[in-house]
């Protein structure tokens, strides 16, 4: 079942002075918000601040951007998680485990 398989796609950060670059594959939708928004949340973050503490805030909405989608995919899972118990509770109780194994591998 392909509902069950978990993907892993790499999310690079560099830092510079200034600069923040994120590299991801590109048929994989991240970051999705803070790139429509960035000319907002750019302004929003007082220039009278050092440099550092500017990317260290920009840095922080990234990775809770990253996080967020994460924690969605971990969501999914979890629901599916659900819909097994429930599968399992329906079963018949006197089934042998490697009938339920093979039921729960499928």
């Amino acid at each position: 079942m392909d509902q069950f398989d978990v993907k892993v796609f790499p999310l690079l950060i560099f830092i510079r002075k200034n600069l923040i670059v994120t590299i991801h594959p590109k048929g994989v939708v991240r970051l999705q918000k803070i790139y429509r928004y960035a000319d907002i949340f750019m302004k929003k973050i007082r220039q009278d601040l050092p440099w550092n503490d500017r990317l260290t805030i920009l840095l922080t909405r990234i990775i809770d951007e990253n996080n967020e989608k994460n924690f969605n995919g971990l969501r999914m899972i979890e629901e599916e998680g659900d819909e097994l118990g429930k599968f399992m509770v329906k079963t018949d109780p006197d089934a042998p485990r490697t009938e339920i194994g093979n039921e729960i591998y499928k």
